[in-house]
């Protein structure tokens, strides 16, 4: 099942690090995104969780997002990058989310300019185009529009017992 969530990540990782900004808006479902959500749904959630942590801590969210090293996220699943297999995008943003069932969400969008190093937040990329809600075998309708691609699959339910980073 880990295998499965690490290739999951990762396509969706080389479908948004795949994205032109600048492309013009298609409608074939051969490039449309998968596992897709739209902005407005996307905002929705990442202020849900903004809300619901401010009322359990008294306080802003200490955490919303983290930026990711694409490159990391390669390696993880087994892809180091190399000379010859460059991400349009060095960086990755994964924003912290509540959908209104209560299940987190992991929402990820390509970022231009950042620097972890050096501390330069660098601009979320949101994507646009045709994109799926959720897998195309569920047979949903395709959509075209803004969205970001959201990876959920929060455990325990979707993670090994044994691993030793559950406790």
């Amino acid at each position: 099942m880990k295998q499965v969530i690490f290739t999951l990540f990762g396509i969706t990782l080389l479908m948004a690090c795949g994205q032109n900004k600048q492309t013009a808006v298609q409608s074939t479902e051969s490039d449309a995104a998968e596992y897709a959500l739209p902005l407005d749904s996307a905002i929705a959630y990442t202020m849900r969780y903004d809300s619901i942590i401010k009322a359990t801590l008294n306080e802003e969210a200490p955490i919303k997002a983290y930026t990711v090293r694409a490159a990391d996220i390669f390696e993880a699943i087994g892809m180091p990058l190399s000379d010859t297999a460059k991400a349009a995008y060095k960086h990755i943003r994964v924003y912290l989310g509540v959908d209104y069932n209560n299940n987190f969400r992991l929402l990820l969008t390509p970022v231009e300019n950042a620097s972890i190093v050096e501390g330069v937040a660098g601009n979320d990329v949101i994507l646009a185009g045709p994109y799926f809600e959720g897998a195309k075998s569920a047979g949903l309708p395709l959509q075209t529009g803004k969205y970001v691609l959201d990876f959920t699959g929060p455990c325990p339910s979707s993670c090994p017992q044994n691993s030793p980073l559950m406790h």
